[in-house]
């Protein structure tokens, strides 16, 4: 299979491969010459990205420094966070399309600062949050991978997350066909493993971000704009619990459990506990701990051996993702 690239000089090189996987992002050149296409839906309002330059307002802030900050207003519902300690700041408005964050930008930094402050915006990206899947992800030799295939609010590392995985998925299956250890249903399973994991995502991204915002701020979402008041500001105050799915999401990141695939056997008994307690086909093996907690993450009192990775000899339907560590010697804390 060859493949022409044209680079930025306008170059063009002829790549010959087995395989191609389109990563090329949203605006996928790949997936149109496929005809796939995303499905699914997008937030009912706009959210206005802006980058900037503002001297002392870290001075401003009153709960320390911190990756990102929620400031919940009714006039400015926002979320923003330092890019560097050179006073240079990213920010998103919730509820505020093009026309105006561009008319408007600077008055509205200036409410969420809490006065006037001295910015000035580097750049902006008006944007809405889009919850969407491609409709197929191979043809073929060709594959679609991270947000070539689907799409997730940019929040929680939930794309990022969900993009790794379908490289980690596909990586070793193309290894191994190539290597000859993989048949061709190794590959078939790819979409039927990755598809569906995106799109378990999508109905909470809009209002794990949103919700939060809107309620405290007393606002109730629109299809347009800040929203419709509700309330008085500040009259139903914000809880952690909110944004857990934000910021703890182990379904995602470690504790996927594939339901159906063409290359692992059939469960025939359902599981009996909690998920992520037992083992079960299509799932990692859970996490154990002899005292029942976790240990705590000490210094060791002595040098430990690097661990020594070997292959999983595991029953019928293991894989080689399903890596085991272990280490020539136990640290007498971790």
């Amino acid at each position: 299979m060859s493949v022409t690239v044209t680079d930025d000089a306008g170059k063009r090189t002829v790549v010959t491969a087995d395989y191609v996987i389109g990563c090329d992002g949203p605006r996928s050149i790949v997936r149109d010459e496929l005809g796939a296409r995303y499905v699914g839906g997008q937030a009912l309002r706009p959210n206005f990205g802006m980058v900037f330059t503002c001297p002392g307002l870290s001075e401003r802030v009153r709960h320390g420094p911190a990756v990102q900050y929620w400031v919940v207003h009714p006039d400015a519902p926002a979320l923003l966070g330092p890019l560097d300690r050179e006073d240079t700041w990213w920010a998103i408005a919730f509820g505020v399309d093009r026309a105006e964050g561009e008319r408007d930008a600077l008055r509205f930094l200036d409410t969420v600062a809490g006065g006037p402050v001295r910015a000035t915006v580097l750049s902006t990206d008006p944007w809405t949050a889009r919850m969407q899947i491609v409709d197929r992800m191979r043809h073929g030799r060709v594959f679609l991978a991270g947000d070539a295939a689907h799409l997730n609010p940019p929040f929680g590392g939930h794309g990022l997350n969900t993009g790794i995985g379908d490289a980690v998925d596909l990586g070793w299956k193309i290894a191994a066909v190539l290597q000859g250890w993989g048949g061709p249903a190794l590959l078939d399973s790819y979409e039927a493993e990755r598809r569906p994991r995106p799109r378990t995502r999508h109905p909470r991204g809009d209002r794990q971000h949103a919700g939060p915002v809107d309620r405290v701020a007393g606002r109730q979402p629109g299809r347009a704009g800040r929203g419709r008041r509700i309330g008085p500001a500040g009259s139903r105050p914000a809880h952690p619990a909110d944004q857990k799915a934000e910021f703890h999401s182990p379904d995602l990141v470690l504790g996927q459990h594939i339901a159906a695939s063409p290359v692992l056997p059939t469960e025939t008994q359902p599981p009996s506990r909690a998920p992520g307690t037992e083992a079960r086909v299509g799932s990692r093996l859970p996490r154990a701990f002899p005292s029942g907690r976790p240990l705590p993450l000490r210094r060791p009192r002595e040098p430990v051996d690097p661990p020594r990775r070997r292959r999983h000899r595991g029953p019928r339907g293991s894989r080689p993702d399903l890596a085991v560590l272990r280490t020539r010697r136990s640290p007498s804390c971790i």
